[in-house]
């Protein structure tokens, strides 16, 4: 199905005609075709592009979306969940392996992505060895603001032995805990509720 139409679009074509729901399904066969390398899907409607991003999880495939930043200013906290799917496709981007990706026209040529020499990486793991204050030093110098508690992107909180981090690349803050200079639990949670909804063996923070 659309073998086509993944051959065009490989060798730089473009597809125009689909509804949005046939768009989708040929989104999936996309990604379950694709072997190697990044594609980056370009549109010119950016609430398109997330309905498909949306979709996507349905098929249980990892459609990456980064979102047309214009106007994100006007409504409070937008500018917060952007960041997030911004940062979530850069970072995964980089990651080895296949990879689709879908953003506007606008979004594309924009030349607004922080060009680091290096990116530095902070990577923690269930039994592995690490000072807390260390920990929080090295967050703190990635760019993170220290508050009393997390409820939005690059925030960090300390209290006793556990640091509660929100990466930008996350929808939800990690809670680290420590047993003295061990790392004991990794565990995703609800700000609201501050019930853990997810324990990790190991998460990869970025700067």
């Amino acid at each position: 199905v659309f073998k086509k139409e993944i051959n065009h679009v490989l060798s730089g074509g473009a597809v125009f005609g689909f509804s949005e729901d046939l768009f989708a399904l040929f989104l999936n066969s996309f990604v379950r075709s694709q072997q190697l390398g990044s594609v980056l899907f370009v549109t010119n409607d950016d609430a398109f592009n997330k309905d498909q991003y949306l979709r996507s999880g349905f098929f249980n495939n990892e459609v990456f979306y980064y979102p047309d930043v214009s106007g994100v200013d006007s409504v409070p906290g937008f500018q917060s969940r952007q960041n997030y799917f911004r940062s979530q496709s850069l970072i995964r981007l980089l990651e080895p392996g296949p990879s689709v990706c879908i953003t506007t026209a606008r979004a594309a040529s924009v030349c607004d992505i922080n060009r680091k020499t290096s990116l530095r990486n902070l990577s923690l793991h269930c039994g592995c060895k690490k000072d807390r204050d260390v920990v929080v030093r090295e967050l703190l110098s990635f760019g993170y603001v220290l508050v009393d508690s997390v409820y939005s992107p690059k925030e960090i909180a300390v209290r006793g032995d556990i640091i509660d981090v929100f990466p930008e690349s996350a929808n939800r803050p990690i809670r680290i805990s420590f047993d003295f200079n061990i790392v004991g639990t990794l565990a995703f949670f609800d700000v609201d509720t501050q019930c853990k909804t997810k324990e990790v063996s190991s998460f990869l923070f970025y700067d």
